[in-house]
């Protein structure tokens, strides 16, 4: 819960930042690869938190999830799928697995989504 309010505040703190230097300024997208950065890695921990076993099982599903957002990312969204980009509500949606006790399949869910988008748009991408 804590992360899908830091993810909220890191995005209202970026628009505010871009509202005080527009007329002057291009934003600043260096400040915001880290701060995704942080967030992605904010992600792999809670959600390996959440998992029990050994450190290889708990890593693997938010390690996946956070590869394919990456490599989705890389190239345009596919209409109806800018959802997964928006770290916010995965937050969110992980909270709710990880109170009904779900929060590997839910990682798992969301990777495969990812993944399956992905193949989509490489597809596309290629002819």
């Amino acid at each position: 819960a804590v992360l899908a309010v830091g993810a909220s505040v890191v995005a209202f703190a970026d628009l505010i930042g871009d509202l005080r230097a527009s007329p002057f300024a291009a934003p600043a997208r260096r400040r915001r690869l880290v701060e995704g950065a942080a967030i992605d890695l904010s992600l792999i921990v809670c959600g390996a938190s959440a998992i029990t076993g050994n450190w290889a099982h708990k890593l693997f599903p938010p390690l996946v999830l956070i590869g394919a957002l990456r490599a989705v990312s890389a190239g345009p969204w596919p209409r109806g799928s800018r959802w997964l980009a928006d770290r916010l509500l995965l937050s969110a949606m992980l909270v709710v697995a990880a109170l009904l006790g779900l929060t590997e399949p839910a990682l798992m869910t969301l990777a495969l989504v990812a993944i399956g988008l992905n193949a989509a748009t490489a597809g596309a991408r290629r002819g």
